[in-house]
């Protein structure tokens, strides 16, 4: 309530009704549930889309880039061209991540399905506290993708095992399911397949559309990668049907090492620390990945 959260601490309040809160304190939670009620509102939601706003008319065909970009084949390789003229400080691209992997360290501040900063109000994992979701939606979202919960505490257990597994249960759900994905990566050379937020129309998607569009672009990020010090495990058994989808999970892994941009926050000691890294479509277009 002093962070001024008042929604967060209207939500804490309920849950401590719901958990049996002991009676003979139960006047003061009163007294402040009051207090949140009435107090002034704050839009605490910082988000990209609320705080900044793109500098020149929108993309016809992407709305999260202004208008006067395109990418084009050179002799030099793919590049990203202007057909304005552009100036410091000009806003040309918000948009969301196309895959975020969280750090466990630091799984406290952040929920781990949707990656949202919500550290005041985090709900742990009915199994495990280490697994933290900003909502009872994400959290039964990801019960729902792993259809095992032991299985979710299990891969969490090694962090770069969770993100992988989150990687492929993201992709099983981009394109409806095991059997399309792995069609699609039968069917496709992914040094050769190379596509880009250009190559779609992002108007009228729906999110499933969405989804499926940011993965195909994700995977045609250059990855002839050197990365002797990446761990790239995975405690999946490898089998033949889901060697191809391990891979291509890896292959994200090691692009987001190479191009993925780190969230950092501080702790106590006010040391920066990573706390996730994301991957994005058009942002990591600037860092030779196409």
């Amino acid at each position: 309530m002093e962070l001024k959260k008042y929604p967060e601490c209207l939500s804490n309040i309920l849950l401590a009704k719901e958990s049996s809160y002991p009676a003979d304190k139960l006047q003061k939670l009163h007294e402040r549930e009051e207090k949140c009620k009435n107090a002034k509102p704050i839009d605490t939601e910082h988000t990209p889309e609320k705080f900044f706003k793109l500098s020149y008319p929108v993309h016809p065909q992407i709305p999260f880039i202004i208008d006067g970009l395109e990418c084009r084949q050179t002799k030099y390789g793919s590049g990203i061209f202007t057909t304005r003229d552009l100036k410091q400080g000009d806003i040309i691209s918000i948009e969301s991540p196309a895959f975020a992997f969280l750090n466990k360290a630091t799984s406290y501040k952040r929920c781990c399905n949707c990656f949202k900063s919500a550290m005041m109000s985090l709900l742990p994992c009915l199994k495990s506290a280490s697994l933290m979701y900003c909502s009872t939606e994400c959290r039964e979202s990801v019960y729902k993708k792993f259809k095992d919960l032991d299985e979710v505490v299990h891969e969490y257990n090694d962090a770069q095992s969770f993100n992988y597994s989150k990687a492929i249960v993201d992709m099983d759900e981009a394109f409806g399911g095991r059997e399309k994905l792995i069609n699609f990566l039968r069917c496709n050379d992914l040094k050769k397949h190379k596509k880009t937020i250009f190559n779609y129309d992002w108007n009228d998607m729906t999110d499933l559309q969405e989804k499926e569009a940011r993965f195909k672009c994700l995977l045609s990020f250059n990855d002839d990668l050197n990365i002797p010090n990446a761990v790239l495990n995975c405690s999946r058994e490898i089998t033949q049907e889901n060697r191809l989808v391990i891979d291509a999970a890896k292959r994200i892994g090691r692009i987001a090492i190479k191009f993925g941009v780190t969230v950092k926050g501080k702790t106590n000691n006010t040391e920066a620390v990573i706390e996730g890294t994301s991957i994005f479509n058009f942002s990591n277009m600037f860092k030779h990945s196409c």
